[in-house]
């Protein structure tokens, strides 16, 4: 294990306070192929141990910051790129898969309003596969149905959403009550909400190793998540 990359508290590989992210991925980039290989297995170990130790009770406090800083770190984010997506697999997937061996998954739902779609649509999907959640977002799944009836690459993604808004948020529904069935990790960001959007994710807040985060507001300084944490072990 390297020990540049084990840092003192496992939500340290996160901080957004800190821009955690964004600084070691710059590192990551900066290494030749041979040591960035070595620094990723290093930073897998070092989360992995770091959760190792932690009760059930912590590990899944933990999540929740974790969860919301992922969201808050690609807010402010203003690329992708290869070290990004490799700095997210190993901490943050390596996070999830560590959550799973306890019987813990995350539903970290966002009810955020974006004027400019662009990250929601180009950037987020890659941000939380490498990440290692599913992504569900209305938007996006609209402007795939959109492009199966043959519609311009180009249109505005919001006339799309309000167009298709109900088949794919139908979409989203199905794909949040397989992860659940499946218990698998995943965020779900409706950047235009109705009744009902969050009804299917927010049916299992505390259930059984089901950890639920619901943001209704941007990630702005101060903002708050509600939480549902499900009965564990301290």
């Amino acid at each position: 294990m390297t020990e540049t990359w084990m840092y003192p508290r496992i939500t340290d590989f996160w901080d957004e306070q800190v821009g955690a992210i964004d600084s070691a991925a710059q590192r990551l980039a900066a290494l030749p192929p041979d040591g960035r290989r070595a620094a990723l297995g290093a930073i897998e170990a070092a989360v992995a141990e770091h959760a190792r130790v932690l009760s059930d009770g912590l590990l899944a406090q933990v999540a929740v910051a974790f969860a919301d800083d992922l969201y808050k770190a690609a807010c402010g984010i203003t690329r992708w790129d290869d070290a990004l997506g490799e700095y997210l697999t190993a901490s943050a997937a390596t996070m999830c898969d560590q959550l799973a061996g306890r019987g813990l998954y995350l539903q970290y739902l966002v009810d955020n309003a974006w004027q400019d779609l662009t990250k929601p649509l180009r950037l987020l999907p890659y941000w939380y596969q490498a990440a290692g959640f599913v992504y569900a977002c209305p938007a996006d799944v609209a402007l795939q149905i959109a492009g199966h009836d043959g519609a311009d690459a180009d249109s505005d993604p919001h006339e799309v959403l309000e167009r298709y808004g109900s088949e794919a948020r139908a979409v989203v529904n199905q794909l949040v009550s397989r992860c659940q069935s499946e218990r698998r990790p995943f965020v779900q960001l409706d950047t235009d909400s109705t009744e009902g959007s969050f009804e299917a994710a927010l049916s299992a807040r505390g259930a059984a190793g089901v950890i639920t985060v619901f943001r209704d507001a941007a990630p702005d300084p101060g903002t708050q998540v509600a939480v549902w944490l499900p009965p564990v072990q301290d």
